[in-house]
């Protein structure tokens, strides 16, 4: 269902009362009103920013089971939750309140049947407020009372601006990168997020099934916000931290719509969390070929620069840091710098590093969206640029490398009758990657005899040799070749292809034993004929 901010009622934001209220003192006693200070030297953009939340069902995805253990039915919607937050472009308001922190950690909803499951939301986000901040509960209550920079409902600026859908890491909500997103809304884009929850219950461990959740969760988004008068959902990008920037890897995978990808502390991830990712069926480094950009902290055992050398096919910049706090690529980096204990040593978090990637978010998305030519400069120039320290942080570009085309694209070139080039490309891909699955074997057989009953002999050979070399164990593959030569007079290929069939039925366990012996009589048959023939011509 489209989504306006214009149809929304405007009302005060805020949490559950006792907190919001205790936070909202402090802010009045201790802090400047107004003031965005967990931005600090972050410059704006030339809009003002809005903020929106609507609630959705998605009803393709349950969240509640029909029916408890005793098989009662249990009240109430069984669809999986969704309120989606909305940043965009806005037209400045003057005095009028900007969001607090605290509706960042709980927007009360309209659709008051999710208020329930938003307070679970709200628990985890506070018990992470504490956990990095030893405890304190003053700072806590600064914290959620502190101003951000959007306004609840504003309106937006007229025109459409790019989509950017965000997910965060497993069991974290929207304000792990509130001020990234705030920015970029700041400098015409939309950016869209949901809470990252388990997929039936608030809280889930790592696995396959809660990864594939949060695609799921992006997906129902981006289709959610299509409609939106301001989104032009035809420049789209994804972006996420650690596994968050995993389930953006995978959406850009099965989704030809994405047009680029952004990952905060995404290949460096878990070794337990990139395993997952890499097992989930949609995963293939063939299928991402949009631009790509990485930053991460170096690891001991590299797998952060391995895993971005594996994207070939993508123009890829990859931002690597020496060392930074395990946090440093949001905004609770920024949360414990101004509201922690200072650390024994006089290290601790650095704001400059979380402004920097603010500035490279945007010259990515800014760049590749936008097709600015300047933002792609910024992006490309040296780290000091943008405020590190070259020492500790270090910019790699590499350009895509041609990639292989994908089974459905090779079958459409074979359709359109371009068998040469198609031979090009299977000799190509080959020899670089032997490994390379350019084709499904029977739909190429299919093809192969096509062309043959179409009178092109020769290319019909060309096919069903490529099928035969890339499914050599196929007894199928070698009877089908055979026929193609023995069409085309080809005596004594057709006889070595006899050979093959023979060799390969044993061992085909891809065939019934009817069809084994089909081709075992074929294959008998066509040597007695062959052989005859050349008999004749002696």
């Amino acid at each position: 269902m489209p989504v306006c901010p214009t149809t929304l009622r405007r009302r005060p934001c805020g949490i559950l009362w006792g907190i919001w209220l205790a936070a909202l003192l402090l802010t009045a006693s201790g802090l400047p009103a107004q003031v965005a200070v967990l931005w600090g030297d972050i410059e704006p953009g030339p809009h003002g920013v809005g903020y929106m939340a609507v609630e959705h069902y998605d009803y393709a995805r349950s969240f509640q089971p029909k029916r408890d253990y005793f098989g009662e039915i249990i009240p109430g919607e069984r669809g999986r939750p969704i309120q989606i937050c909305v940043w965009y472009p806005a037209v400045p308001e003057a005095d009028v309140p900007c969001v607090v922190m605290s509706d960042y950690a709980f927007t009360p909803p309209d659709d008051m049947r999710q208020y329930a499951f938003l307070a679970g939301i709200q628990n985890r986000e506070v018990a992470l407020l504490h956990a990095i901040l030893n405890n304190n509960q003053t700072a806590v209550l600064e914290v959620l009372g502190t101003d951000m920079k959007a306004v609840k409902d504003a309106d937006p600026v007229e025109g459409k601006f790019p989509l950017l859908v965000y997910h965060s890491d497993f069991n974290r909500g929207i304000a792990e990168n509130a001020v990234l997103f705030e920015y970029l809304a700041s400098h015409g884009f939309v950016v869209a997020s949901s809470h990252s929850f388990g997929p039936s219950a608030v809280t889930t461990e790592p696995t396959g099934a809660a990864l594939e959740t949060m695609v799921g969760d992006m997906e129902f988004v981006i289709a959610a916000l299509r409609g939106v008068e301001f989104v032009d959902a035809d420049r789209l990008g994804v972006f996420g931290y650690r596994a968050g920037g995993l389930a953006a890897l995978l959406l850009a995978m099965r989704n030809y719509n994405v047009d680029a990808v952004l990952g905060l502390e995404t290949v460096s991830a878990d070794q337990e969390v990139l395993d997952l990712a890499a097992a989930n069926p949609f995963y293939s480094v063939t299928r991402m070929t949009v631009p790509l950009f990485q930053a991460y902290t170096v690891t001991e055992d590299g797998r952060g620069r391995t895993l971005m050398e594996s994207f070939r096919y993508a123009p890829g910049y990859a931002l690597a840091f020496e060392s930074v706090p395990a946090m440093a690529f949001t905004t609770y980096n920024v949360i414990t710098g101004l509201f922690g204990e200072p650390a024994p040593d006089g290290g601790g978090p650095d704001p400059a590093t979380y402004g920097a990637l603010c500035e490279y978010a945007l010259s990515f998305f800014d760049g590749h969206l936008n097709s600015r030519q300047e933002s792609r400069e910024l992006l490309a120039a040296p780290p000091g640029t943008h405020g590190l320290d070259p020492a500790t942080a270090a910019l790699t570009m590499t350009d895509a490398g041609q990639r292989p085309p994908t089974q459905d694209e090779f079958m459409a070139i074979l359709r359109d009758g371009l068998v040469d080039t198609a031979v090009a490309i299977y000799d190509k891909f080959r020899s670089e990657e032997p490994d390379l699955v350019l084709f499904p074997e029977a739909q190429m057989n299919v093809m192969g005899y096509r062309y043959l009953q179409g009178g092109m002999v020769s290319e019909a050979i060309a096919i069903l040799k490529m099928n035969a070399e890339a499914y050599p164990r196929s007894a199928n593959c070698w009877d089908s070749l055979t026929e193609a030569y023995i069409a085309g007079g080809d005596n004594e290929h057709a006889l070595g292809c006899i050979d093959m069939v023979l060799q390969a039925l044993p061992e085909d366990a891809n065939l019934s034993e009817e069809f084994k012996q089909t081709l075992q009589a074929n294959a008998e048959r066509y040597k007695a004929m062959l052989e005859g023939a050349d008999d004749d011509t002696e």
